[in-house]
Protein backbone atom coordinates (compact mmCIF):
# COMPACT_ATOMS: atom_id res chain seq x y z
CA UNK A 1 0.00 0.00 0.00
CA UNK A 2 2.96 2.36 0.60
CA UNK A 3 4.26 4.50 -2.25
CA UNK A 4 0.80 5.31 -3.56
CA UNK A 5 0.18 8.90 -4.62
CA UNK A 6 -2.41 10.94 -2.74
CA UNK A 7 -3.67 14.33 -3.89
CA UNK A 8 -4.59 16.30 -0.77
CA UNK A 9 -7.02 19.12 -1.51
CA UNK A 10 -7.01 21.62 1.37
CA UNK A 11 -7.19 25.42 1.37
CA UNK A 12 -5.95 25.91 4.96
CA UNK A 13 -2.13 25.96 4.82
CA UNK A 14 -1.50 24.67 8.36
CA UNK A 15 -4.05 21.84 8.07
CA UNK A 16 -2.59 20.93 4.67
CA UNK A 17 0.93 20.77 6.10
CA UNK A 18 -0.06 18.68 9.15
CA UNK A 19 -2.18 16.26 7.10
CA UNK A 20 0.48 15.92 4.40
CA UNK A 21 3.13 15.11 6.99
CA UNK A 22 0.86 12.49 8.55
CA UNK A 23 0.27 10.86 5.18
CA UNK A 24 3.99 10.89 4.38
CA UNK A 25 4.71 9.13 7.69
CA UNK A 26 2.39 6.38 6.50
CA UNK A 27 4.50 6.03 3.36
CA UNK A 28 2.33 7.86 0.84
CA UNK A 29 3.57 10.32 -1.77
CA UNK A 30 1.61 13.54 -1.30
CA UNK A 31 0.71 16.39 -3.63
CA UNK A 32 -1.24 19.37 -2.28
CA UNK A 33 -3.83 21.46 -4.11
CA UNK A 34 -5.25 24.53 -2.37
CA UNK A 35 -8.38 24.99 -4.49
CA UNK A 36 -10.90 23.00 -6.48
CA UNK A 37 -9.59 24.44 -9.72
CA UNK A 38 -6.01 23.48 -8.87
CA UNK A 39 -7.15 19.99 -7.86
CA UNK A 40 -8.78 19.46 -11.26
CA UNK A 41 -5.63 20.58 -13.08
CA UNK A 42 -3.36 18.36 -10.99
CA UNK A 43 -5.65 15.31 -11.19
CA UNK A 44 -6.34 15.50 -14.91
CA UNK A 45 -3.43 17.30 -16.54
CA UNK A 46 -0.42 16.46 -14.44
CA UNK A 47 0.38 13.36 -12.39
CA UNK A 48 -2.79 11.29 -11.91
CA UNK A 49 -3.04 10.38 -8.21
CA UNK A 50 -4.06 7.00 -6.79
CA UNK A 51 -6.48 8.67 -4.37
CA UNK A 52 -7.85 12.15 -3.67
CA UNK A 53 -8.36 13.33 -0.09
CA UNK A 54 -10.79 16.18 -0.66
CA UNK A 55 -11.85 18.99 1.67
CA UNK A 56 -15.39 20.26 1.00
CA UNK A 57 -15.17 23.93 1.96
CA UNK A 58 -12.32 25.35 -0.12
CA UNK A 59 -13.00 29.04 0.46
CA UNK A 60 -13.75 31.27 -2.51
CA UNK A 61 -14.44 29.51 -5.80
CA UNK A 62 -15.32 25.90 -6.44
CA UNK A 63 -16.10 23.62 -3.49
CA UNK A 64 -14.76 20.10 -3.06
CA UNK A 65 -17.91 18.28 -4.15
CA UNK A 66 -18.02 20.13 -7.47
CA UNK A 67 -14.29 19.56 -8.06
CA UNK A 68 -14.74 15.85 -7.34
CA UNK A 69 -17.69 15.65 -9.72
CA UNK A 70 -15.68 17.21 -12.58
CA UNK A 71 -12.67 14.97 -11.96
CA UNK A 72 -14.78 11.81 -11.81
CA UNK A 73 -16.45 12.64 -15.11
CA UNK A 74 -13.07 12.18 -16.79
CA UNK A 75 -11.06 9.89 -14.53
CA UNK A 76 -11.89 6.99 -12.21
CA UNK A 77 -10.06 7.85 -9.00
CA UNK A 78 -11.12 7.00 -5.45
CA UNK A 79 -12.21 10.17 -3.64
CA UNK A 80 -12.36 10.37 0.15
CA UNK A 81 -13.90 13.51 1.62
CA UNK A 82 -12.03 15.12 4.53
CA UNK A 83 -14.04 17.80 6.25
CA UNK A 84 -14.84 19.45 9.57
CA UNK A 85 -18.52 19.52 8.58
CA UNK A 86 -20.82 16.93 10.10
CA UNK A 87 -24.11 18.62 9.22
CA UNK A 88 -26.60 16.31 7.50
CA UNK A 89 -27.04 18.51 4.42
CA UNK A 90 -23.26 18.69 3.84
CA UNK A 91 -22.76 14.95 4.22
CA UNK A 92 -25.73 14.29 1.90
CA UNK A 93 -24.08 16.41 -0.82
CA UNK A 94 -21.20 13.94 -0.94
CA UNK A 95 -23.60 11.00 -1.28
CA UNK A 96 -24.50 12.23 -4.77
CA UNK A 97 -20.91 11.58 -5.83
CA UNK A 98 -19.12 8.24 -6.12
CA UNK A 99 -16.88 8.46 -3.08
CA UNK A 100 -15.08 6.00 -0.86
CA UNK A 101 -15.47 7.54 2.56
CA UNK A 102 -15.96 10.62 4.70
CA UNK A 103 -13.36 11.41 7.34
CA UNK A 104 -14.00 14.11 9.92
CA UNK A 105 -11.00 16.42 10.38
CA UNK A 106 -9.03 16.03 13.60
CA UNK A 107 -9.76 12.29 13.64
CA UNK A 108 -6.88 10.25 15.02
CA UNK A 109 -4.13 9.43 12.49
CA UNK A 110 -5.00 5.74 12.83
CA UNK A 111 -8.57 6.52 11.71
CA UNK A 112 -7.22 8.45 8.72
CA UNK A 113 -4.93 5.58 7.75
CA UNK A 114 -7.63 2.92 8.21
CA UNK A 115 -10.11 4.93 6.14
CA UNK A 116 -7.63 5.40 3.29
CA UNK A 117 -6.73 1.70 3.29
CA UNK A 118 -10.41 0.82 3.17
CA UNK A 119 -10.95 3.25 0.28
CA UNK A 120 -8.15 1.59 -1.70
CA UNK A 121 -9.62 -1.87 -1.04
CA UNK A 122 -13.11 -0.76 -2.08
CA UNK A 123 -11.78 0.88 -5.24
CA UNK A 124 -9.75 -2.19 -6.19
CA UNK A 125 -12.79 -4.41 -5.63
CA UNK A 126 -14.91 -2.07 -7.75
CA UNK A 127 -12.36 -2.13 -10.59
CA UNK A 128 -12.09 -5.91 -10.39
CA UNK A 129 -15.89 -6.19 -10.59
CA UNK A 130 -15.96 -3.79 -13.54
CA UNK A 131 -13.31 -5.82 -15.38
CA UNK A 132 -15.25 -9.01 -14.70
CA UNK A 133 -18.47 -7.44 -15.96
CA UNK A 134 -16.72 -6.27 -19.13
CA UNK A 135 -15.30 -9.77 -19.60
CA UNK A 136 -18.71 -11.42 -19.21
CA UNK A 137 -20.28 -8.77 -21.43
CA UNK A 138 -17.76 -9.61 -24.12
CA UNK A 139 -18.53 -13.34 -23.78
CA UNK A 140 -22.26 -12.55 -23.89
CA UNK A 141 -22.04 -10.38 -27.01
CA UNK A 142 -19.58 -12.62 -28.85
CA UNK A 143 -21.42 -15.89 -28.18
CA UNK A 144 -22.05 -17.77 -31.43
CA UNK A 145 -25.70 -18.50 -30.62
CA UNK A 146 -28.57 -16.37 -29.30
CA UNK A 147 -28.45 -15.56 -25.59
CA UNK A 148 -31.20 -13.80 -23.63
CA UNK A 149 -31.48 -12.51 -20.07
CA UNK A 150 -35.15 -12.61 -19.06
CA UNK A 151 -37.23 -11.67 -16.02
CA UNK A 152 -39.85 -14.28 -15.09
CA UNK A 153 -40.56 -12.85 -11.61
CA UNK A 154 -44.08 -11.61 -12.47
CA UNK A 155 -44.99 -15.05 -13.81
CA UNK A 156 -43.51 -16.73 -10.73
CA UNK A 157 -45.62 -14.47 -8.49
CA UNK A 158 -48.71 -15.25 -10.57
CA UNK A 159 -48.12 -19.00 -10.22
CA UNK A 160 -47.76 -18.68 -6.46
CA UNK A 161 -50.94 -16.59 -6.43
CA UNK A 162 -52.89 -19.35 -8.20
CA UNK A 163 -51.97 -21.76 -5.42
CA UNK A 164 -52.76 -19.21 -2.70
CA UNK A 165 -56.16 -18.50 -4.29
CA UNK A 166 -57.01 -22.20 -4.39
CA UNK A 167 -57.08 -22.50 -8.18
CA UNK A 168 -54.36 -25.12 -7.79
CA UNK A 169 -53.60 -27.42 -4.86
CA UNK A 170 -49.88 -27.23 -5.55
CA UNK A 171 -47.37 -26.58 -8.32
CA UNK A 172 -47.65 -30.13 -9.68
CA UNK A 173 -51.07 -29.25 -11.15
CA UNK A 174 -49.85 -26.30 -13.20
CA UNK A 175 -49.21 -28.22 -16.46
CA UNK A 176 -52.72 -29.67 -16.93
CA UNK A 177 -54.28 -26.43 -15.62
CA UNK A 178 -52.47 -24.34 -18.24
CA UNK A 179 -53.52 -26.83 -20.94
CA UNK A 180 -57.13 -26.02 -20.05
CA UNK A 181 -56.49 -22.26 -19.77
CA UNK A 182 -54.70 -21.28 -23.01
CA UNK A 183 -55.51 -17.57 -22.61
CA UNK A 184 -53.78 -17.56 -19.22
CA UNK A 185 -50.71 -19.21 -20.72
CA UNK A 186 -50.68 -16.72 -23.60
CA UNK A 187 -50.83 -13.79 -21.16
CA UNK A 188 -47.59 -14.97 -19.52
CA UNK A 189 -45.62 -14.10 -22.66
CA UNK A 190 -46.20 -10.39 -22.08
CA UNK A 191 -45.31 -10.79 -18.38
CA UNK A 192 -41.79 -12.00 -19.18
CA UNK A 193 -39.43 -9.06 -19.66
CA UNK A 194 -36.47 -9.37 -22.02
CA UNK A 195 -33.77 -7.61 -19.97
CA UNK A 196 -30.95 -8.14 -22.44
CA UNK A 197 -30.05 -10.10 -25.55
CA UNK A 198 -26.94 -10.45 -27.64
CA UNK A 199 -26.29 -9.69 -31.31
CA UNK A 200 -26.94 -13.27 -32.38
CA UNK A 201 -30.37 -13.14 -30.74
CA UNK A 202 -31.20 -9.91 -32.56
CA UNK A 203 -30.16 -11.44 -35.87
CA UNK A 204 -32.28 -14.53 -35.27
CA UNK A 205 -35.33 -12.39 -34.50
CA UNK A 206 -34.62 -10.06 -37.42
CA UNK A 207 -34.41 -7.06 -35.12
CA UNK A 208 -31.90 -4.29 -34.50
CA UNK A 209 -30.70 -2.13 -31.63
CA UNK A 210 -33.60 0.30 -32.11
CA UNK A 211 -36.40 -2.27 -31.99
CA UNK A 212 -35.23 -4.73 -29.35
CA UNK A 213 -38.08 -6.86 -27.97
CA UNK A 214 -39.29 -5.84 -24.53
CA UNK A 215 -41.28 -8.98 -23.71
CA UNK A 216 -41.47 -12.60 -24.85
CA UNK A 217 -44.71 -11.84 -26.68
CA UNK A 218 -42.52 -10.15 -29.31
CA UNK A 219 -40.29 -13.22 -29.63
CA UNK A 220 -42.60 -16.25 -29.53
CA UNK A 221 -45.20 -17.23 -32.11
CA UNK A 222 -48.09 -19.72 -31.77
CA UNK A 223 -45.76 -22.62 -32.62
CA UNK A 224 -44.05 -22.05 -29.26
CA UNK A 225 -47.14 -22.81 -27.15
CA UNK A 226 -46.22 -26.36 -26.17
CA UNK A 227 -42.64 -25.71 -25.14
CA UNK A 228 -43.65 -22.48 -23.39
CA UNK A 229 -46.17 -24.41 -21.29
CA UNK A 230 -43.45 -26.88 -20.32
CA UNK A 231 -41.09 -23.99 -19.54
CA UNK A 232 -43.65 -22.35 -17.22
CA UNK A 233 -44.32 -25.71 -15.57
CA UNK A 234 -40.60 -26.15 -14.88
CA UNK A 235 -40.47 -22.68 -13.31
CA UNK A 236 -43.49 -23.51 -11.12
CA UNK A 237 -41.84 -26.75 -9.99
CA UNK A 238 -38.32 -25.23 -9.73
CA UNK A 239 -36.94 -28.02 -11.90
CA UNK A 240 -33.95 -26.25 -13.38
CA UNK A 241 -32.24 -26.13 -15.77
CA UNK A 242 -35.04 -26.52 -18.29
CA UNK A 243 -34.05 -27.92 -21.68
CA UNK A 244 -36.05 -28.40 -24.86
CA UNK A 245 -35.92 -28.40 -28.65
CA UNK A 246 -37.91 -25.44 -29.94
CA UNK A 247 -39.04 -23.97 -33.27
CA UNK A 248 -38.25 -20.28 -33.84
CA UNK A 249 -39.63 -18.26 -36.79
CA UNK A 250 -36.96 -16.18 -38.54
CA UNK A 251 -37.29 -12.79 -40.21
CA UNK A 252 -37.48 -14.38 -43.68
CA UNK A 253 -40.43 -16.60 -42.72
CA UNK A 254 -38.51 -19.83 -42.20
CA UNK A 255 -38.66 -21.97 -39.08
CA UNK A 256 -35.32 -22.77 -37.46
CA UNK A 257 -34.87 -25.35 -34.73
CA UNK A 258 -32.90 -24.65 -31.58
CA UNK A 259 -31.84 -26.48 -28.46
CA UNK A 260 -32.90 -24.25 -25.55
CA UNK A 261 -31.48 -24.20 -22.04
CA UNK A 262 -33.00 -21.98 -19.37
CA UNK A 263 -31.73 -21.50 -15.82
CA UNK A 264 -31.93 -18.74 -13.18
CA UNK A 265 -28.77 -16.71 -12.66
CA UNK A 266 -27.04 -17.25 -9.32
CA UNK A 267 -28.81 -15.22 -6.63
CA UNK A 268 -32.13 -15.15 -8.51
CA UNK A 269 -33.21 -18.76 -7.96
CA UNK A 270 -36.21 -17.86 -5.78
CA UNK A 271 -37.86 -15.09 -7.77
CA UNK A 272 -36.56 -15.85 -11.31
CA UNK A 273 -35.95 -12.13 -11.85
CA UNK A 274 -32.86 -12.91 -13.95
CA UNK A 275 -32.91 -16.02 -16.08
CA UNK A 276 -30.21 -17.02 -18.56
CA UNK A 277 -31.63 -18.42 -21.80
CA UNK A 278 -29.24 -19.93 -24.34
CA UNK A 279 -30.13 -21.23 -27.81
CA UNK A 280 -28.07 -23.54 -30.04
CA UNK A 281 -29.06 -23.83 -33.69
CA UNK A 282 -29.71 -27.50 -34.53
CA UNK A 283 -31.59 -26.91 -37.81
CA UNK A 284 -28.95 -28.49 -40.05
CA UNK A 285 -28.55 -31.45 -37.69
CA UNK A 286 -32.28 -32.15 -37.82
CA UNK A 287 -32.27 -31.84 -41.62
CA UNK A 288 -29.40 -34.32 -41.89
CA UNK A 289 -31.33 -36.88 -39.86
CA UNK A 290 -34.14 -36.84 -42.41
CA UNK A 291 -31.86 -37.81 -45.31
Amino acid sequence: MTGKKILLVEDEAIIAMVTANTLKRFGYQVQVAHSGEEAIKMALEERVPDLILMDIDLGDGMDGTEAARIILQKQEIPVVFHSAHTEKEIVEKTEEITSYGYIVKNSAPTVLQASIKMAFRLFEARMELKDREQHYRSLFEDAVGPVFIEDFSTVKQRLRGLIAEGALKDASEIGPWLENHPAELESYKSMVTVCDLNKAALRTLGKGETDKPKTLSECLGPEARLFFKDEITAIALDTMPFEAEIPVPTADGRIKHFFLQLSPILGHEKDYSRVHVMLVDITETKKAKHY
